[in-house]
């Protein structure tokens, strides 16, 4: 994954208008699956460290609907976006989509072989994943 050509200091500035957060130290992180998309470690002056997705055109509103919903109806190994101060969940910055969301600090299934506990906890995320009552409108934006 390469770096996009957006100035740090525009993302910097975005997360601070759109967020309310001042990211002291932005780091690009070289990983992700989609050639459209890059992200960012942001530390911010109070300590909190965010995630920063930055995806040229448009994210499916439905995507980050569906995390949103999932989390906040008991599935919290989803990650939700973090709102706007306009309770939007995500900001636009030049050709991108900017979406901010807490950062976890760890290992990938990728990089680490899955323990029985984690598997059975994966298992668990998705059953609750497909179990979940959505809301008709939701189900109706999902592509089929």
């Amino acid at each position: 994954m390469e770096k996009p050509s957006i100035d740090e200091g525009t993302i910097v500035s975005c997360v601070k208008q759109e967020y309310g957060l001042t990211a002291q130290d932005l780091t690009f992180l070289p990983i992700g699956a989609d050639p459209n998309a890059a992200v960012y470690r942001a530390e911010t002056h109070h300590g909190r460290v965010v995630f920063i997705k930055l995806r040229r055109g448009e994210v499916p509103r439905v995507s980050l609907e569906l995390a949103a919903y999932l989390h906040a109806h008991g599935n919290v190994q989803i990650i939700p976006p973090i709102l706007t101060i306009h309770g939007e969940l995500c900001a636009k910055v030049g050709e991108y989509t900017l979406i901010c969301m807490p950062f976890i600090e760890a290992k990938n299934g990728y990089d680490e072989v899955m323990t029985a506990h984690q598997w059975r906890e994966f298992g668990a995320t998705l059953r609750h994943i497909h179990d979940a009552a959505y809301p008709t409108r939701l189900l109706a934006e999902i592509p089929h």
